[in-house]
């Protein structure tokens, strides 16, 4: 993995296009029968061709954009329903893939394990920049962080992370190292670190529990040479902690207890923030983003600009039946959110300085012409010196153009140290 830039950014570009109102596309999937479970039973149906999972014992039902049954593997599930946003992402529209659920449901192997969501969605953004027109450059950056009871690391950087505010109802994240990356070999071993440092725990459910949220953020801007506005989208993959039961932690330490307690209120925020939004809510009144730092980070994603998916992973035994209502239901809600989305066009800050400074160089020597022949009281003739003066006036409404557009544009974007990166292809 090279080496990471701290830096201070937005957590999501500006948008500049007309939007488009989409609602947030809610995926299904429930796991096969896994060690202690074979023989009991099963309390779960899904039926891929109509999107609907099923309480088997009541008959109740949920229907969703997708809903797979074990026989669906991880490629199956990224080709129906994540190869879209990621589409979208490499054209210039932020998305974000979230998978949702009760720990052991099988969330971190649909987003980390063979053919999961991450490294087919990494490989994908490496492809379809290889195959954009010639004439399109590509830069790539990727961030890694973790929400570990309420606090915020980088899992690249190895150092905390701030939340803040931002404009335009944004959120920062200070301290966030952001890699320059070029191929998908690079993300890769940059995941592969970031998930050697995070946190994990045996618990009666699972023995190797995620204990914090994992946000892999993906960053990308491309740019027409002959242009002066680059696109640019950010697209969040998100593992999160798995809401647990007191039966699943009331024998393990007290500090998995404290854990547990972290990961069930973010939860919660993250639920009544859906709950809100699912409601018709206004964003900048009732919906209370900020009573967790994930649903803070999140807040683009939802109900905001960014085309989203959820993957809620289930359970199929009659143990677990509860959860499994709770996630489909909370499910059920998100499938009600609308973002508003479109495609993110920043103002080249970075070429617009290069011009800039260019008209100030060729100003200075006019002006210095100018002052050399006033001094020679004129001997090249008043027409050429006020052929001098004209470039001189014209110059001058340039640069000052360019620097009120510099001035207009504010702070580099947030993925500006992908520019150091090798494009794409």
């Amino acid at each position: 993995c090279p080496n990471p830039r701290p830096r201070a950014a937005p957590h999501a570009p500006p948008p500049m296009e007309p939007r488009e109102q989409r609602r947030i596309a809610v995926t299904a999937r429930l796991r096969p029968v896994l060690g202690a479970e074979w023989g009991r039973e099963v309390a779960w149906a899904a039926d891929s061709a109509s999107a609907v999972v099923s309480d088997i014992r009541t008959g109740d039902s949920w229907s969703f954009d997708h809903a797979f049954g074990p026989e669906v593997d991880n490629n199956g599930l990224y080709s129906a329903c994540c190869s879209e946003v990621v589409e979208a992402f490499c054209d210039g529209v932020n998305g974000a893939v979230l998978a949702y659920g009760q720990t052991a449901a099988g969330k971190t192997h649909t987003m980390y394990g063979p053919d999961g969501i991450v490294p087919r969605a990494v490989e994908s953004v490496f492809a379809i920049c290889g195959a954009a027109s010639a004439d399109r450059d590509f830069a790539v950056t990727v961030s890694f962080v973790e929400i570990y009871n309420e606090q915020v690391s980088d899992l690249l950087g190895d150092r905390e992370v701030n939340v803040l505010d931002g404009p335009r109802s944004g959120t920062v994240l200070q301290n966030l190292s952001s890699v320059a990356v070029s191929s998908t070999e690079e993300v890769l071993k940059c995941v592969a670190r970031g998930e050697s440092r995070r946190r994990t725990g045996e618990t009666a459910a699972n023995s190797r529990s995620s204990r914090s949220h994992a946000l892999l953020l993906l960053g990308l801007e491309s740019r027409v040479e002959s242009e002066e506005c680059v696109r640019c989208s950010q697209l969040i993959l998100a593992d999160l902690a798995g809401s647990e039961g007191l039966r699943y932690t009331e024998s393990t330490s007290r500090e998995q207890r404290r854990e547990g307690s972290y990961i069930n209120r973010s939860l919660l925020a993250l639920t009544q923030v859906i709950h809100a939004l699912s409601e018709g809510g206004s964003r900048s009144q009732r919906v209370n983003y900020r009573d967790s730092k994930l649903t803070r980070i999140l807040r683009p994603s939802l109900g905001g600009n960014a085309q989203t998916v959820l993957v809620c992973a289930l359970a199929p035994g009659a143990a677990s039946r509860h959860e499994t209502r709770s996630t489909l239901d909370f499910a059920a809600r998100a499938r009600r959110v609308e973002n508003s989305v479109c495609v993110n066009i920043r103002h080249d800050a970075s070429r617009s300085e290069q011009q800039f400074q260019a008209l100030r160089r060729e100003l200075t020597d006019l002006r210095f012409k100018v002052a050399e022949l006033q001094g020679s009281g004129g001997s090249c003739g008043e027409g050429r010196l006020a052929d001098l003066a004209q470039e001189n006036s014209e110059l001058r409404q340039k640069t000052e153009a360019l620097q009120a557009a510099l001035l207009a544009n504010g702070q580099e974007g947030p993925f500006a140290a992908a520019r150091a990166a090798s494009p794409c292809r």
